[in-house]
């Protein structure tokens, strides 16, 4: 393990400087900005005489971003607002709960998380249109929201004739690996499914079983489905996947269709991987491990690959500083059944996950506010800054010049320009009243592949069996 080490000076010294932060200072300078990192209160000059616009987010992504989007909004704007930054881990399970109460003291003005039912909200009610957000244009844009959003996002933040809901992040899949390991065993980058499987041989043998192929968290079940969707688009194609999610149809769940072809390949190759009859490919104990000790087991070099999305690298930050370690991400490699193009190359896709979001809640204080910190959110010019500090895309065309990426975030973005981003867009009526869903009968097959509790083709034989008990033969 090529962990850096320090010396007892330097110790001493960060152990000192750490006391001293300690004696109760909250307040810091961001900018022009000041932020309370108790209270989250962020204010230029005063709080007195201004409006509140609150901003809960999740925290995979980090936190500076919002505290420096926050300190650049308040540059144009203090005068009027100030801002309540509110990083919340667990708002993805809590915010149902918290729009169905309805109370709006309790709410927040603006959210950013993860959803799949966010259409549920719309139709009850819960959520703002953001309409004359997407139909802006200014600062410093000449160009309206809904015209510089890239092709793959362009609607799923409408459901009927309204938009409710702008994408966050444009997330590039495949699998994140420990690239001064293969740089000492020389091991190559794989390109198909068939070079994957010779590679994990290839690294039990070079390391005697020291190193395992692969680590992922058995405990965050959905790693699995944010990266081998890509096998399914591959197989399907990008038009007919997005037709899918109409779910609008029993043919869409036929074993002898199109959709669930590509479903049973997707299923079958990653078998030949993680299935329970190759566990020697994937680090004992993944299924009771959690993302975060999945990537501590990226650092410690028990495993030389992980399935993981370009967020790695902001989530991990801090414990990156203390590894002498070089990690970049491999896009998903192609499965036999991948569509080829005109001249016989495989189609690249970069599996795009289901898009997290920010909205406004239809009761928050001050929806006024909260659209205006969006619309300046959703300019070039911060999202520029966003790639800046995160090193991750929004979807949104941006320039990018000047922005310096790591070795990491460069290999991300090195595949998100030659691949074809794809995203999950579920809707309809089926969908919203929860009756068909992306995948059906117990929840995503994937752990229950590794388990063995299941074959890919009696996962896709069982869903098909219950799509047409609910929709009609």
């Amino acid at each position: 393990m090529r962990k850096k080490l320090l010396c007892g000076l330097t110790c001493f010294v960060m152990l000192f400087s750490l006391a001293l932060s300690g004696c109760g200072k909250t307040e810091v300078t961001i900018g022009d900005a000041i932020y309370n990192e108790k209270t989250g209160e962020m204010y230029i000059d005063t709080l007195e005489n201004k409006e509140r616009i609150k901003i809960s987010y999740t925290t995979g992504c980090g936190l500076e971003w919002i505290k420096e989007a926050g300190a650049s909004f308040l540059k144009l704007y203090h005068d009027k607002y100030y801002l309540v930054l509110d990083p919340d881990p667990v708002l993805a399970s809590s915010l149902k709960t918290t729009l169905e109460t309805g109370i709006s003291k309790t709410m927040s003005d603006v959210y950013f998380t993860q959803n799949d039912v966010w259409q549920t909200w719309a139709v009850r009610g819960w959520m703002e249109p953001l309409d004359d957000v997407y139909a802006y244009a200014g600062n410093g844009d000449t160009e309206t929201l809904e015209n510089r959003l890239r092709p793959a996002f362009k609607t799923v933040g409408k459901n009927d004739d309204h938009y409710y809901a702008i994408p966050w992040n444009e997330i590039v899949t495949g699998f994140v690996y420990n690239k001064t390991l293969f740089d000492d065993y020389g091991w190559k980058i794989p390109t198909t499914a068939d070079e994957l499987v010779a590679l994990c041989e290839q690294i039990l043998k070079d390391t005697d079983g020291d190193v395992a192929p692969f680590v992922y968290p058995g405990l965050a079940g959905g790693y699995f489905e944010n990266v081998f969707s890509g096998w399914w688009i591959q197989t399907l194609g990008a038009e007919a996947y997005d037709e899918f999610f109409n779910l609008d149809s029993v043919d869409l769940f036929d074993p002898s269709k199109p959709a669930t072809k590509g479903k049973l390949a997707m299923l079958e190759n990653f078998d030949k991987v993680f299935g329970a009859s190759v566990t020697k490919y994937s680090l004992d104990g993944s299924l009771a491990t959690g993302h975060i000790a999945a990537q501590n087991a990226m650092l410690q070099e028990k495993a030389a690959m992980m399935p993981n999305g370009n967020w790695f690298e902001a989530e991990m930050k801090e414990d990156l500083k203390d590894f002498d370690l070089e990690f970049r991400m491999m896009a998903l490699p192609f499965i036999n059944e991948a569509q080829k193009d005109a001249d016989g190359n495989y189609i690249k896709i970069n599996y795009g996950c289901l898009p997290e979001l920010m909205f406004v809640p239809a009761k928050a204080q001050n929806k006024t506010g909260a659209k205006e910190f969006l619309k300046f959110f959703n300019s070039s010019a911060a999202c520029r800054q966003y790639t800046k500090t995160t090193g991750l895309w929004r979807p949104i065309d941006y320039p990018t010049d000047d922005v310096k990426f790591s070795g990491f975030a460069q290999s991300a973005a090195d595949i998100r320009a030659t691949s074809l981003t794809v995203v999950d867009n579920p809707r309809g009526r089926h969908y919203i009243d929860g009756d068909v869903k992306k995948f059906n009968v117990d929840g995503s097959p994937f752990l229950r592949i590794v388990k063995g509790e299941i074959t890919p083709e009696q996962y896709c034989k069982n869903e098909y069996d219950y799509v047409k008990s609910v929709l009609g033969a």
